[in-house]
């Protein structure tokens, strides 16, 4: 189940980051045509993905005190890197999910005549600001998670020594 999870988000995150950070690049410089149904179909089931991960995974994520001793370089230099990448993966969390909420609201809020024409492309600008931090999250927590990861699960004997060899 976690696997299936983690999948639909990676993989809602990879087209909405196709369709948006292409946007610019294209004829018209917006999303326009299928592109943008594509991005506007997949945003709401990541926004639920996101809502659904803070709800499961947020008391797992919460900062303790082996954290802040890690921070003030307290704890024995063999427990660095372990308790680095721990605290690199629950920075990333918390920024995804504050970064998150800017990214939701401005474009949900964006959809109801609360803003005036002028003060539109502020709400993008705000939408653009919290998707590149996001972006930021999402790649440091699936970097730290990615180096957690312990070869001898993953790989039989021979792949690791090719591996190691190359």
């Amino acid at each position: 189940m976690k696997i299936l999870f983690y999948a639909a988000i990676g993989l809602a995150f990879a087209l909405l980051s196709l369709t948006g950070y292409t946007a610019p690049y294209t004829v018209t410089h917006y999303l326009t045509g299928y592109a943008l149904l594509l991005h506007a179909a997949l945003a709401p089931l990541f926004a639920l993905c996101i809502a659904a991960w803070a709800v499961v995974y947020a008391p797992r994520r919460v900062f303790t005190e082996e954290d802040w001793l890690w921070l003030r370089n307290r704890d024995r230099l063999e427990e660095r890197t372990a308790h680095g990448l721990a605290f690199g993966k629950k920075a990333c969390f918390w920024l995804i999910l504050i970064a998150s909420l800017p990214v939701i609201l401005s474009i949900t809020l964006n959809m109801f005549p609360i803003f005036a024409a002028q003060t539109q492309p502020i709400v993008i600008t705000v939408h653009y600001a919290g998707v590149i931090l996001m972006s930021i999250g999402i790649l440091g927590y699936a970097g730290c998670s990615w180096a957690q990861m312990d070869p001898d699960r993953y790989f039989t004997p021979e792949e690791k020594s090719h591996a190691d060899r190359d």
